[in-house]
């Protein structure tokens, strides 16, 4: 938005699965745009924010054609920028930056992460992703959980918490997490997990846990018939 901050008009919340949406935002607000018929106009909406990532993507793939798409992904999201005061369930991991991106070293897949879409005191999480080096040296990445606690304290283990990456090596990294409190309302905890490349450099993985009751069954129960 033209304050800095995620416009009212994008959406926000977790996909069903509990995973983070969106990965990254971009801006769209107030976009210069080529007019019909000649001339230019402004644009506001989540397309011109869509366009502004996908010109960012190529861009990325251009200066490094012998990555993989996944590869491209997780570089995008793993170094945006986050916006301050903002949630992560309203922008992701943050503002997408094509030259960070360019430069970056390391990779996470899955680039988000998806626990528990609605969480209970005592309940168990796990998700786990995979970090790959991206460059030409060997990597040494200190991992950590950057937390912002919602109605329920979060307890986190991160395994292993220090990696090493040989040239083009990956690892799987699991992250554990157990709700240590009953909620105090609907706020959701969100963070991210957190490296950092010795030497410089740093990834983020963003995560959100939600809180209020049971999900809701959208489809009760199913049937086929062989005549409709």
């Amino acid at each position: 938005g033209g304050d800095g901050h995620v416009a009212a008009f994008s959406s926000a919340g977790l996909a069903f699965d509990g995973s983070v949406k969106p990965d990254v935002v971009a801006p769209g607000v107030a976009l210069l745009t080529a007019g019909v018929g000649g001339g230019a106009v402004t644009v506001n909406g989540t397309s011109g924010a869509a366009a502004t990532v996908a010109g960012a993507a190529a861009l990325l793939a251009q200066a490094r054609p012998a990555l993989s798409a996944d590869a491209l992904a997780g570089l995008l999201v793993s170094t945006a920028r986050p916006i301050a005061g903002d949630t992560v369930t309203a922008q992701g991991a943050g503002v997408a930056d094509a030259g960070a991106a360019v430069a970056g070293e390391v990779a996470a897949s899955p680039a988000t992460l998806a626990l528990d879409p609605s969480a209970t005191a005592g309940r168990g999480m796990h998700a786990s992703f995979t970090l790959t080096n991206l460059s030409t040296r060997e990597l040494r990445v200190t991992l950590g959980i950057r937390t912002d606690e919602g109605a329920a304290a979060v307890d986190f283990t991160v395994r292993p918490a220090h990696v090493v990456l040989a040239r083009g090596g990956s690892m799987l990294v699991h992250v554990d997490a157990v709700i240590a409190s009953h909620a105090a309302g609907t706020g959701t905890a969100d963070g991210a997990v957190v490296g950092s490349v010795a030497g410089g450099g740093a990834i983020r993985v963003p995560w959100a846990i939600t809180f209020g009751g049971a999900p809701v069954e959208l489809i009760r129960s199913a049937s086929l018939s062989s005549a409709t």
